[in-house]
């Protein structure tokens, strides 16, 4: 399984632990990593090439994007705060990884992945351009007319782009790169979910949406959720289960301000990387305001 990621150095740990919870649930599998970035330093990537490489002995490469063209036409605005420039770098992902890879599992650094994703792997993605999850807000978002916004038909949907099956011959071919780029100056820049709105802009018509185990957001485990109410059924089945979950909001499993209900799972992982036994200094008053809220918030799960 060939499997990118991007990051920069503000977000190695988490990066880290996600490769942990990578290659620790997918022992049995030959994995190929690309870790993608404009300014990880040699003391980072040693870190990363310990988890990769030695604690797992799986194949790990390097590639330096500082020099990738198209990235200097993209403006992160500085609005969307937890959004680094490094998220860009998936846009480019066919030109920048070796032209022998056609097909790469993308996945963001806040999440953990919990199980095999062989399953995932093998979905045929035939003259498809990528394999994606629906948006946790994806009911909100149609609402307030997104769809219209980014110009295509509300039946699509609207996808996360946070865990990706990406079909890289099938981009190639149709030269998306490129229309990423058009779509982007169309627009001036101005796209709430960045490069998220470009994908869904430019592919919505040319995707299949995968199981929702795949890519469980933050919301997915909130009592009070945005998604389409006749999914939430199937939800509540994958809640003790998923594949990866994906910590999307600012409150990070690593930060003490996280209630989500998965944050235990995420230190499971911490405890097997670098980082053992790190955990955000709290005193018992903010303790106990984690778990009232974690009660409040978030639906109970019974068997993690």
């Amino acid at each position: 399984m060939n499997i990118v990621c991007t990051l920069d150095n503000g977000y190695l740990k988490p990066c880290g632990v996600m490769l942990t919870s990578l290659c620790e649930n997918n022992k049995d599998e030959k994995l190929h990593i690309f870790v993608v970035s404009q300014d990880l330093t040699d003391q980072s990537k040693d870190v990363l090439r310990g988890i990769v490489e030695k604690q797992y002995h799986q194949a790990l490469s390097f590639i330096n994007a500082a020099d990738v063209k198209a990235m200097q036409r993209c403006d992160v605005s500085e609005e969307n705060g937890h959004i680094s420039k490094a998220a860009f770098l998936r846009l480019f992902t066919a030109s920048i990884l070796p032209q022998n890879i056609d097909k790469v599992i993308y996945l963001d650094c806040d999440l953990i992945v919990r199980r095999s994703l062989v399953d995932l792997w093998n979905t045929d993605l035939t003259n498809l351009a990528l394999g994606a999850v629906e948006d946790e807000s994806s009911t909100e978002f149609i609402q307030k007319g997104l769809c219209e916004h980014l110009k295509y038909d509300r039946k699509y949907n609207y996808f996360n782009s946070g865990v990706l099956l990406i079909n890289l011959d099938y981009w190639r071919k149709t030269n998306a790169e490129d229309k990423f780029i058009k779509y982007l100056e169309e627009y001036n820049y101005q796209l709430f979910q960045n490069d998220q709105d470009v994908l869904n802009g430019v592919l919505h018509a040319e995707k299949v949406l995968l199981p929702f185990t795949y890519n469980m957001t933050d919301n997915f485990y909130r009592k009070e959720r945005q998604i389409r109410k006749e999914t939430w059924e199937e939800l509540d089945s994958i809640l003790p289960t998923a594949h990866i979950v994906h910590f999307t909001r600012s409150k990070k499993p690593w930060l003490k301000s996280c209630s989500h209900p998965m944050q235990r799972d995420f230190f499971k992982y911490v405890d097997l990387s670098p980082w053992k036994n790190e955990r955000p200094k709290m005193n018992f008053y903010e303790k106990l305001y984690r778990e009232v809220r974690r009660a409040l918030k978030y639906r109970k799960i019974s068997d993690q």
